[in-house]
């Protein structure tokens, strides 16, 4: 009578093994399930974590496109006045630390009024695009070319001296009085007025430099215009 007790005995471990086989299956396909869905889960997550980074450096370029078009007279392209409140205070404070000079021009172009009133408002912006330009193109790298006011220009010269200042304004003022502006049938030529403030001799603060090279500039109209003038105190 043993025989059948130990087939009955052989039975039950054989389904208790296929019963543990079954439960460690199922064990083993949920783990693979989860571990897949983790992974899809993963995967998700870093897809969101890219668009986000994305979208980051999508919105970090429109707001460097905002600050340059806030900080850009949209006619000429050249900086605005906006620009040059922070930029020479700051430059100033660098040329004082380096005991550098820095130059400030005012140019002004002459009797743009009769421009505009002889061959219309658009044909004067073109005349101003045109300095623009010619500025733009022949400025240092440290340079700062700003449309100051209407036909009013200012260029922010760090590093640089009187001299040196007077032989560029010179050349800037027969350069533009010798071009032509092309506007439809139009031929349009006009001169310069130029005022030069000089770091530190005509004044230590950015208000100070610009009111010299402002009446620089004036003196440069009363005595006849299409003249580079030079503060010389009051």
């Amino acid at each position: 009578m043993d025989w059948p007790i130990s087939v009955v005995c052989l039975l039950g471990l054989l389904l208790y093994q296929v019963a543990l086989t079954q439960v460690a299956f199922g064990r083993n396909t949920k783990l693979h399930a989860a571990r897949a869905q983790m992974r899809r889960g993963e995967q998700a997550l870093q897809q969101a974590n890219d668009a986000l980074r994305q979208q980051l450096d999508e919105i970090h370029v429109l707001q460097a496109k905002l600050n340059e078009q806030a900080n850009r007279d949209p006619l000429t392209g050249l900086y605005n006045r906006r620009y040059l409140d922070d930029t020479l205070a700051r430059e100033l404070a660098r040329c004082k630390r380096e005991g550098q000079p820095l130059s400030l021009m005012l140019i002004d172009i002459d009797h743009f009024k009769h421009v505009n009133d002889t061959y219309g408002h658009p044909a004067g912006d073109e005349v101003i695009k045109t300095m623009a330009r010619m500025l733009d193109a022949r400025a240092r790298s440290a340079d700062v070319a700003c449309r100051y006011g209407g036909e009013e220009f200012l260029m922010l010269l760090p590093q640089m001296p009187l001299d040196a200042a007077l032989q560029r304004a010179e050349q800037w003022r027969n350069d533009f009085c010798t071009a032509t502006v092309e506007f439809g049938d139009f031929r349009i030529q006009s001169t310069l007025s130029v005022g030069i403030a000089t770091y530190p001799g005509d004044g230590t603060s950015p208000e100070l430099l610009i009111g010299n090279a402002d009446r620089a500039l004036y003196r440069a109209k009363q005595e006849g215009r299409n003249r580079v003038v030079a503060f010389s105190g009051p």
